[in-house]
């Protein structure tokens, strides 16, 4: 339970982050609760922080330095590669890239009625203009990127039950970000039921946009890809069988898939819309509704942290993992063509979106605990890189909890930043060539089984004896009965030269001493040998007949 609810809290640190900024006196309680105006433009966090707080942005790290270059590598051929690079790039596309720049457009135009129709001022947003790289400039526009909408108000924030307590440091952030004049402000509006209303559905399209983007990313990474490869190869069947299987078994094994295409195909839309777009924002608002919540109703609530958004519009990795289960998982095993690569896709979509998504959640608190008992000791000001939750356990601090307390200059930040990119590369890893390659391995050893084929010889040796053996077969002597006539000779007359028919047979021809002095029409050279070779034997002692033997013409 304690790792449960570190992965939970991880997923929007900041709002469960209780303890994260240190107490204020007295007497500046207030100064710091008033900002308004005042407060000048908003700062910009480190590197790390927007890494660790942007769940698309560190969830692309491991997709694009661990799972896509491994089941490249992994890839049995031409059209399989294909096929892993239309999966993810529709992935790019469809569920990033579109989504952020309609969802960007949308916050814009709602943040900006929100703060006309509440009376809000959001300070402004200054981008560094040099001394940083490229990729540097790019994370802090990333990092500003919907920070001063009214749509950040965290689920939570919008429940009418007693289940959850707000944080007095988290608000402080929020209400400055927003725009707020103080706290106080920013309490008087969330009980607001126009502006209750009002983001909620914000937030709720928002999420419908990145959905239905999902979907589309399903149904063109499986369905798209399934009909591009069978104009490829010219028949159905999976493609990670081609160089084992025959054209006669993919296309039987794809019985079902053929028969079936248009039905598998309205299922896969059909979860996407059910399980997804709809599901997802019927199950906020319908938890959301819940005044009196019993034991199954504050359990259902205690999800809602971990759906919040990054910066208003970028989706928590386990948004994603909700939207992917119905719009990406469910569509991938409908739109599998055989049974192989029905296994192969379950056990690589389990394994995969585990160390995806919890992977480098667990590695990042095994560090902070060992950081906990061998570092804490030695700073000053000492500071805890756990935090206990009562009835939660304990979870690791966020690195934007650290720099609110005690900045990125200090040796406690740099642990923890060190920490952080530890457990993303440990979670890339983890992702890695093993999967794939377990999947190639077992799916090649059960096609051949199923077609009868015995398995490929493991050492060299034994493969090389069994191709000499397949490449010099036993030839039987002759069972004919030789007479006086057979041995007669034969009329002299030149030998026609007549082309060499490949292919052609009068008959099963059983090889006997020597070769014939000439090869009659329907004979093969190469089958039978040269003609001219007659050793010890005269040119015209023996006719055809005693030569070779002709049986069953």
């Amino acid at each position: 339970m304690d790792d449960l609810a570190h992965v939970i809290a991880m997923a929007y640190p900041l709002m469960t982050d209780v303890a994260a900024v240190p107490a204020v006196p007295a007497n500046r309680a207030q100064q710091r609760l008033r900002f308004g105006l005042s407060a000048g433009p908003l700062p910009v966090m480190p590197f790390s922080v927007v890494f660790q707080n942007n769940q698309i942005l560190n969830r692309e790290f491991i997709d694009a330095f661990g799972i896509f270059p491994s089941r490249m590598v992994a890839a049995r051929n031409t059209n399989e590669k294909l096929e892993i690079f239309i999966d993810h790039a529709a992935w790019w596309v469809c569920g990033m890239a579109v989504p952020l720049l309609i969802g960007r457009r949308y916050n814009d135009a709602v943040a900006s009625k929100l703060a006309r129709t509440f009376h809000l001022h959001p300070p402004k947003i200054n981008l560094p203009k040099s001394g940083k790289s490229w990729l540097g400039r790019f994370v802090d526009r990333v990092s500003l990127y919907g920070r001063t909408s009214a749509l950040q108000v965290p689920w939570q924030w919008l429940d009418r039950s007693t289940v959850f307590k707000r944080s007095g440091s988290a608000m402080a952030v929020v209400a400055k970000e927003m725009g707020c004049r103080d706290v106080p402000h920013l309490n008087a509006l969330l009980k607001d039921e126009a502006f209750r209303s009002a983001v909620l559905k914000g937030k709720t399209n928002l999420l419908v946009i990145d959905t239905v983007g999902n979907m589309f990313n399903g149904l063109i990474s499986f369905f798209g890809r399934n009909w591009i490869t069978r104009y490829l190869i010219g028949h159905e069947g999976f493609s990670g069988e081609l160089k084992y299987a025959s054209k006669d078994y993919m296309e039987e094994q794809s019985t079902t898939y053929q028969k079936n295409q248009r039905k598998l195909f309205r299922n896969a839309v059909l979860s996407s819309v059910l399980g997804s777009i709809t599901g997802l924002p019927l199950f906020i608002r319908g938890t959301l509704a819940l005044k009196r919540p019993g034991t199954l109703g504050k359990t259902l609530k205690q999800v809602l942290p971990a759906l919040n958004y990054s910066n208003a519009i970028f989706m928590s990795k386990w948004a994603v993992l909700w939207s992917a289960v119905f719009s990406y998982m469910i569509p991938s095993l409908l739109a599998s063509r055989d049974k192989h690569e029905f296994r192969e896709t379950l056990v690589r979509d389990i394994l995969l979106f585990g160390a995806y998504t919890v992977g480098d959640d667990m590695a990042y608190k095994w560090g902070s605990q060992a950081l906990q008992r061998n570092v804490k000791s030695g700073l000053k000001p000492s500071v805890n890189f756990l935090k206990r939750v009562p009835g939660k356990g304990s979870h690791a601090v966020s690195l934007e909890s650290i720099v609110r307390q005690v900045g990125d200059t200090h040796p406690a930040y740099r642990w923890m930043r060190t920490n952080f990119w530890g457990s993303l590369i440990f979670a890339t890893l983890l992702s890695g060539l093993a999967v794939p390659l377990m999947n190639n391995w077992y799916t090649k050893k059960k096609v051949l089984e199923d077609m009868g084929t015995p398995a490929p010889p493991r050492s060299r040796s034994e493969k090389s004896e069994k191709s000499a053996k397949a490449e010099k077969p036993e030839i039987q002597a002759p069972v004919f009965p030789v007479t006086d006539r057979l041995l007669m000779p034969m009329p002299q007359r030149p030998v026609p030269q007549q082309p060499f028919l490949q292919g052609q047979r009068i008959g099963p021809v059983i090889r006997s001493l020597a070769p014939a002095p000439f090869v009659p029409p329907g004979w093969s050279r190469d089958t039978y040998g040269t003609y001219d070779t007659y050793g010890a034997f005269p040119r015209q002692a023996y006719g055809i007949y005693g030569v070779y033997g002709v049986t069953g013409a």
